[in-house]
This record gives C-alpha cells, sequence and structure tokens, in this order.
C-alpha cells in the first residue's frame, strides 16, 4: 500500500515538473519578446512596421506577433534582424546578459565583415572609415583629458600624503622627545 502511494506521488511529481519545465521554456521565449519589444521601444523608438523595414518582414508581420508573444523568435527572424541591426548584442537579446547593444568598436569589426560580405564600394567603405576615424579621435581625446584629471588628482593625493607623512614623523618626534624627558626625570 505505502508502495503504490510513493509510485503515485511520484506520477504526480513528474507531471508537475514537466508542465513546470514547460513553462520555464514558454516564460523564457517570450522574455526575448520582451526585450526584442525594449529594444524597438525604448532605443530605436519606432513602430514593428518600421524597424522590420530593414529586413525581410514585409509590413513588419513578423515581428508583431512576436512582440504580442503570439510567437516565439525563431532563428531565421533573429538572423535577420541581428543582420540589419548588428549593433544589438545577441547575447543579451536571449539571455538577458550584458549591455543591450554592443560598443562601437564591436559593431565596426562586424560592419567589416559586412562590408566584404556585401562587396560594398571602396567610397562607402571609405566615409565609414573616416566616419570611424573621428569618432576615434573624438574618444581618444576624451581619455587623454580623463587620463590628465587622475594625474592631477594623483598628484594632490601624493601631496597630501606627503603632508601627512611629515606630520607624523614630527607627532613621532615630540613623543620621543616627552619620553626621554620623563626618563631623565625620573
Amino acid at each position: 500500500m505505502k508502495l503504490y502511494a510513493n509510485v503515485k506521488h511520484f506520477v504526480l511529481t513528474s507531471k508537475h515538473f514537466v508542465i513546470i519545465f514547460i513553462t520555464i521554456i514558454l516564460m523564457a521565449d517570450f522574455e526575448v519578446n520582451r526585450r526584442l519589444k525594449k529594444i524597438i521601444t525604448e532605443v530605436y523608438k519606432i513602430s514593428a512596421h518600421k524597424f522590420s523595414s530593414r529586413y525581410n518582414d514585409k509590413g513588419g508581420v513578423k515581428t508583431s506577433q512576436v512582440l504580442r508573444e503570439r510567437n516565439g523568435l525563431s532563428n531565421n527572424l533573429l538572423d535577420e534582424i541581428l543582420s540589419a541591426y548588428p549593433e544589438i548584442n545577441r547575447t543579451w537579446l536571449l539571455t538577458g546578459v550584458g549591455e543591450m547593444m554592443k560598443n562601437r568598436f564591436s559593431q565596426l569589426s562586424e560592419q567589416t565583415n559586412s562590408y566584404e560580405k556585401k562587396n560594398y564600394s571602396k567610397e562607402d567603405i571609405l566615409g565609414q572609415l573616416i566616419e570611424t576615424n573621428s569618432m576615434l579621435v573624438t574618444t581618444n581625446s576624451k581619455l587623454v583629458d580623463q587620463h590628465e584629471k587622475i594625474i592631477t588628482a594623483l598628484k594632490e593625493i601624493t601631496a597630501t600624503n606627503v603632508e601627512l607623512a611629515k606630520k607624523i614623523n614630527s607627532s613621532e618626534n615630540k613623543s620621543e622627545n616627552l619620553i626621554d624627558g620623563a626618563a631623565k626625570t625620573a
């Protein structure tokens, strides 16, 4: 009798596990949908129709179904989106881990690969390189400014440390003199 009860409990537990497992899988799919919706509405601030105009989704039908959580994001649609929007971080979109958007240097690398695949003209590539160079010059200038501020702060900290060390030495000398004076009088 006890064995039957344990088997029945195991069957119920197994059914619950399967239901919970399926629910978690479905929730994960819709989490991807919600992250895609967040990118479209908060980063690009455009409609699904306009967002999907850069890849093969006429009228944004597939994208709209994903955003309304009627369908999960298929691998094909994911690849099309990431090809059209290489700045979107695939890892974040699929898992929620990391930054939503890739940094500019990662984008440059992917754009270079994209140019090679799509056979862009030399003028297009040169224009992109000039734009990227300008961005790098600006970034470098900001880094130099930050570096100079850090050096100034470190110099101030060093000067403060030197002054504190002098005061500590002075206090130690006074303490030694007091101890020596007390020892002589005793």
